[in-house]
C-alpha cells in the first residue's frame, strides 16, 4: 500500500509536534528538578550552619523540614 504525499507530510508534521512537546516536557521537568535540588541544598546549608552554632530549636525544625523533603 502506497502512501500519498499528504499522508507522508502529515506523519512528518505529527512527529515534529511530538518532538517539540517531548522537548518542552523534558525542559520543564529538568527545571522543576533543579529547583527542588536547589531548595534542598539551601535548607541543608542552613541546617549545617545551625549545627555549627548549636541552635537547637533551629536544628529540630530544619531536621523536620529536611525529613519531609526527602520523603
Amino acid at each position: 500500500m502506497e502512501t500519498t504525499m499528504e499522508e507522508t507530510m502529515f506523519r512528518g508534521c505529527r512527529e515534529s509536534v511530538y518532538l517539540v512537546l517531548n522537548r518542552r516536557i523534558f525542559v520543564d521537568l529538568t527545571r522543576k528538578l533543579a529547583n527542588v535540588i536547589q531548595q534542598e541544598e539551601l535548607m541543608f546549608g542552613i541546617f549545617i550552619e545551625s549545627v555549627i552554632t548549636k541552635d537547637e530549636d533551629c536544628i529540630r525544625s530544619m531536621a523536620n523540614m529536611l525529613a519531609i523533603c526527602i520523603m
